[in-house]
């Protein structure tokens, strides 16, 4: 596999793309939040997709000796290993700094274990190197809502659809922070239903959310029609 690295912020949006996910999509696959999708459950976040889906030339190749050191974080937390892989992508941090792929995965280390605090300063690090990763922003407001920092959450799932509207788990994740958290049901029904569009299969579950919204919004603006209260 051809991994490339994230630069700073003078790359062309079209190559940030796919260049943010450097580092990522591998490790989502041992080190991702719970995929649980219960909303009322507070790890209810869904992971983000497991690679990208294009491929782009990649002005800056990472070097063989960076990728074996890479390969041997994920071994590390495929096996459970994760103070040995947490040290590999800590001097992948520190050799690559301009980078911000280890940056992100060091976040999600913290993030599986539920320190949030740690993980935001992280993913905070990684938007410094690139201010445009959906991903980080993601998972910055993954972290924020676990925090109670609502607000600051639902800034950083827009910031990360703002940076790629295909992004579809901040779509979702968007609209589990108004349907459960911000009490907002007309903001998370657009939210649900654009990832469903994004999805490629629609997901059943959320699918009965779409339809619950639905329905519920529209019994409230039948109350209020009748009782002659404005929508």
């Amino acid at each position: 596999m051809h991994v490339v690295l994230q630069h700073g912020r003078n790359l062309k949006t079209s190559v940030l793309s796919v260049l943010r996910l450097l580092l990522l999509a591998s490790v989502l696959t041992a080190c991702a939040v719970s995929s649980n999708q219960e909303r009322a459950a507070p790890t209810g976040e869904i992971a983000a997709p497991a690679a990208a889906t294009a491929v782009v030339p990649a002005p800056i190749a990472i070097p063989v000796e960076a990728q074996q050191q890479f390969d041997k974080a994920l071994a590390a937390l495929k096996a459970g290993q994760t103070a040995a892989a947490t040290q590999q992508l800590q001097q992948l941090a520190s050799r690559y700094p301009a980078f911000a792929g280890p940056w992100i995965n060091l976040g999600l280390v913290e993030l599986k274990a539920a320190r949030y605090e740690p993980a935001a300063t992280l993913f905070k690090q990684a938007l410094d190197r690139d201010a445009k990763s959906a991903p980080a922003h993601h998972y910055l407001g993954v972290s924020y809502r676990n925090l109670g920092r609502f607000k600051d959450a639902e800034a950083a799932y827009k910031d990360a659809i703002a940076a790629d509207d295909s992004y579809a788990v901040a779509h979702l994740n968007l609209g589990v922070l108004y349907d459960l958290y911000l009490q907002r049901p007309e903001l998370a029904l657009p939210e649900y239903q654009r990832y469903q569009e994004l999805n490629g299969t629609p997901d059943a579950k959320v699918a009965g959310w779409v339809k619950e919204l639905t329905a519920r919004l529209n019994a409230d603006k039948r109350t209020k029609s009748a009782s002659g209260v404005a929508p």
